[in-house]
């Protein structure tokens, strides 16, 4: 498996990723201002999501540090993934960490399925057709780790064992 590590700035893709970002940050669906704190409708976790959709989540938990991890319930390193993230979710503060799962999977029942059986703590939706393309998701696990400002930190293609994992985690959640 592909274990590489992309840090912030060494791609032009990031820089366009970062001010679609900002732009949907500001004006929600229908060209309707958002105002700060102002609470953004949520899809019901297990509903299939767009790229807005996921976009508005990390907008909306700024403050937060937020982990995105793309999976599948017939990929074996997910699998192994999932416990790691679940305890995670238990042991740091929802104030403080976000983890949010989005499946690749093509079939609800095959989704809904694998959640149960996993026991997932925390939300996990479905990825609509263009949230593969606009992520790059090139294989999975596929982690996005985002600051407490909203800002991609860093995208971690592949497993990676928990202490590395909480290592990026705690390094975010300590930064102002």
């Amino acid at each position: 498996m592909d274990k590489r590590v992309y840090s912030n700035g060494k791609r032009r893709t990031w820089l366009w990723f970062a001010c679609l970002l900002a732009f949907l940050s500001v004006f929600a669906p229908e060209g309707r201002l958002v105002r700060a704190g102002e609470a953004n409708a949520v899809p019901a976790a297990g509903q299939a999501v767009s790229t807005r959709d996921i976009l508005e989540m990390v907008a909306g938990n700024k403050g937060k540090v937020v982990l995105l991890n793309f999976f599948a319930s017939w990929c074996p390193p997910c699998r192994a993934e999932i416990p790691i993230l679940r305890d995670l979710r238990e042991k740091y503060s929802p104030d403080d960490l976000v983890i949010v799962g989005i499946s690749l999977d093509e079939s609800h029942d095959a989704y809904a399925r694998f959640v149960n059986a996993m026991a997932i703590t925390y939300p996990t939706y479905r990825a609509r057709n263009d949230v593969m393309m606009f992520f790059a998701v090139s294989s999975i696990p596929e982690a996005f780790y985002y600051a407490r400002d909203g800002k991609l930190s860093e995208r971690v293609v592949g497993l990676l064992p928990k202490p590395l994992i909480e290592k990026r985690l705690v390094n975010l959640m300590e930064k102002n």
